[in-house]
Parts: C-alpha cells; structure tokens; sequence
C-alpha cells in the first residue's frame, strides 16, 4: 500500500505556480485588507495588485487568518485520500495559521 501525502500551504507563503502544480500542494488562502476592502489572496488579489496598491498608497496590507470552520472544511474535504498531511506556513510568530494547524 502506498501512502498519500498531501502538502498544504498558506497562501502568504506566495509558492509559485509551477510548484503547486508540480507537488499537488493545497493552498488555504487568507485574507488581505487594503484600505477598506478585503480580498481573498490568491482567488481575487495576487502579489502584483498588493505591489500596485502599495505604490500608490504608500500602505501595507493587513491578513487575516481562516477561520476554524473553514480550515475543517479544508482538511474535511481532503482526509479521505489521506494518510498524512505536511502544513507548510511562514513564521508562526506572525501567523495564526500555525496555531490552527
């Protein structure tokens, strides 16, 4: 029997394209205020409109972590074919993902 591992990701880690696709990673996007308005990193902002806000601003964006309901819908969704996860995450001094997973 062959084991299936799956790699997730927060979106803050900015992995690119090629390697997600490569790897089957999953990607748990967060949420990224700019001014007033906040998007959905990685679905309908990417680096390039953060980079474009912030030179005509002058202000840096703000995340937000998922929520707990929605990391267990995630991980729901894909337990099923699982025998082992690997989360990936950028520093949890400054992240709540880590915390959830």
């Amino acid at each position: 029997m062959s084991e299936k591992i799956l790699i997730a990701s927060d979106s803050t880690t900015d992995l690119p394209p090629e390697l997600v696709e490569r790897y089957h990673i999953k990607i748990i996007p967060l949420g990224v205020t700019l001014g007033e308005k906040t998007y959905t990193d990685g679905v309908d902002i990417d680096p390039d409109g953060i980079y474009r806000h912030y030179a005509q601003t002058g202000e840096l964006p703000k995340t937000s972590a998922v929520n707990i309901a929605e990391f267990l819908s995630f991980f729901r969704q894909i337990k099923r074919c699982l025998n082992a996860c690997l989360g990936h995450q950028k520093c949890s001094r400054i992240l709540r993902t880590n915390v959830i997973l």
